[in-house]
C-alpha cells in the first residue's frame, strides 16, 4: 500500500467526508480522481451512464442551432 504525505487538516477532512458518504478513503479518492481527470472529450473513459448524462446535459444546456441550419452549413468549406 502506498502512502501520501498530507497535513493533519487535509487527512481529517478526507476521513470525515469518507465517513459521511459511508465509503473507504480509498474509494472516495478513486471516485474524486476519476471525476477530476475524466474529461468530456474522452468519453471512452467514462461509464455509459455518465456519458449519457453528459449528452443529456449538453443537449439541454448548450446553445440551439439556428432554424435555418442545414447540411450546407456543415460542409461550407468542402466541394
Amino acid at each position: 500500500m502506498a502512502s501520501l504525505p498530507v497535513d493533519n487538516q487535509t487527512a481529517e477532512l478526507v476521513l470525515m467526508r469518507a465517513a459521511a458518504e459511508g465509503v473507504s478513503v480509498d474509494a472516495l479518492l478513486q471516485r474524486l480522481l476519476a471525476t477530476e481527470f475524466v474529461q468530456p472529450s474522452t468519453p471512452d473513459r467514462m461509464s455509459i451512464e455518465d456519458f449519457e448524462a453528459f449528452l443529456e446535459q449538453e443537449a439541454t444546456d448548450g446553445p440551439s442551432l439556428p432554424d435555418d441550419f442545414s447540411r450546407a452549413d456543415i460542409y461550407l468549406d468542402h466541394d
